[in-house]
């Protein structure tokens, strides 16, 4: 897997798979709810609001989870926070290919080609 791939992925399952994933179960008919205290609150929460509500409130799930995978993999490349135990946090494939060096940059990158800066494109 090249950093590419790897980016492309990340992007995919947080930007469309886990997206699609929420909306079905948002929108499904509950009865009863889930016992999950999130999901048992979230859903009705989700089901009042109108259809353009439900989309900015993907959009902003879908920001919130981008931003929190960039700092993971700030984190793990070191653009984030200074080594200062000496230890260096690495993605290598099994393969051997290390695709840590400039990670954030390649990952971010991917987010504005495809969704534009403000990363709110139509859901």
């Amino acid at each position: 897997m090249t950093q590419e791939e790897f980016v492309t992925y990340i992007q995919k399952d947080l930007g469309e798979s886990y997206i699609h994933y929420l909306r079905d179960n948002f929108e499904a008919k509950w009865d009863p709810l889930p016992a999950n205290p999130m999901w048992k609150t979230m859903i009705p929460i989700y089901q009042s609001l109108n259809r353009q509500q439900r989309d900015d409130f993907l959009k902003f799930i879908r920001s919130t989870a981008f931003d929190g995978a960039s700092i993971v993999i700030a984190v793990i490349d070191g653009t984030s926070i200074p080594h200062t135990t000496g230890e260096e946090f690495k993605i290598i494939t099994s393969d051997g290919d290390d695709l840590t060096e400039f990670l954030s940059d390649s990952y971010l990158a991917k987010i504005e080609e495809t969704y534009g800066q403000d990363r709110c494109r139509d859901i």
